[in-house]
């Protein structure tokens, strides 16, 4: 059977496209452009920082296609990991936005006359508008089904090989990591980033120790990903090598295989928090779910839950946990 290439139609992104075209065509019906223009305006809508205008256009028309990139791909992995159809309000949020693009550049329609950003009335009657109609395609969207891609994992020799340990009173340890592409990225720009503060340093410039502070604990953060690790006493687990959770094993209550929206669920990647537990991971959508003497859920992703999972079961049975 074929697999689809998208789950999430794209017209769906419909309203923020069209938005983002009359935004381009206001520039260019505009033209020539003259040299300086408002570039930013105070809450009275008066002009109080000016610039050039293809710097303007650059800005707008890319901050708006930035958006709707963004949009078409959250709304994908939304839809990819749909169990069934649930409202995905992030599929809203590239409207809002580039509404209040056109609508605050609808005033640059001759830049040889006086510029005029309409009040914030109209601001928010036309971001209203955007985001309802933008809420109405996503209703009527249809739910693609999808087969679930997972097969459990055979884990009766790892907790044969835990048991023994256990019994015998032997160390052992467990470990695993879970690591994604996008990292890879985010280190780079962290680097670059820590450059610029390094070079703002060096020129006495009084930001430039902060940057570079700050981008090298976030290096901390994301180099070598999410690490689990599993001892005969303690769960520990770590993002980069800053410690993030611990645990001892003797205060689990219950630990089962757990699937998850990451988008649905938490909004996004990394660490999260819900009404109803505390979650760490970096990619996919399973994890393992722990709960503690105390009540409190910890939900933690795992490229092998099965195997994680009874790992921790085993260990903290056999420990009198």
């Amino acid at each position: 059977m074929r697999q689809r290439k998208l789950y999430h139609p794209l017209w769906t992104h419909l309203p923020a496209a069209g938005l983002l075209a009359f935004v381009i065509y206001r520039f260019v019906a505009a033209v020539p452009l003259p040299d300086r223009v408002p570039l930013h305006f105070d809450f009275a809508g008066n002009p109080n920082q000016w610039g050039s205008a293809w710097a303007l256009l650059g800005l707008v028309v890319g901050l708006g296609t930035l958006y709707l990139g963004m949009s078409i791909l959250a709304d994908e992995l939304w839809a990819r990991q749909e169990g069934r159809k649930t409202f995905n309000w992030l599929s809203v949020i590239d409207e809002a936005v580039i509404a209040f693009f056109a609508v605050t550049t609808a005033g640059y329609g001759d830049f040889r006359h006086a510029v005029t950003v309409p009040g914030w009335t109209m601001i928010a009657a036309l971001i209203a508008a955007s985001v309802i109609f933008a809420s109405v395609l996503e209703y009527i969207r249809p739910f693609v089904p999808h087969e679930n891609r997972y097969q459990p994992e055979d884990t009766s020799r790892l907790e044969a090989e835990i048991g023994a340990f256990v019994e015998e009173g032997k160390p052992w340890v467990y470990w695993e990591s879970q690591n994604a592409a996008y990292l890879n990225w985010i280190k780079v720009a962290a680097v670059i980033l820590w450059l610029y503060g390094a070079y703002l340093s060096f020129t006495q410039a009084r930001p430039g120790p902060m940057i570079a502070g700050l981008v090298a604990l976030a290096l901390l953060f994301v180099d070598g990903g999410l690490r689990v690790t599993v001892t005969p006493e303690r769960l520990q687990v770590r993002m980069g090598i800053i410690p993030v959770l611990s645990l001892r094993l003797a205060e689990l209550t219950s630990v089962q295989v757990h699937e998850f929206s990451p988008l649905r669920d938490f909004g996004g990647y990394g660490i999260r928090i819900n009404r109803r537990m505390k979650a760490y991971y970096l990619r996919g959508n399973r994890g393992v779910l722990v709960e503690t003497e105390r009540d409190k859920k910890y939900l933690i992703g795992s490229d092998h839950p099965e195997r994680l999972a009874a790992v921790l079961d085993v260990a903290r049975r056999m420990a009198g946990g």
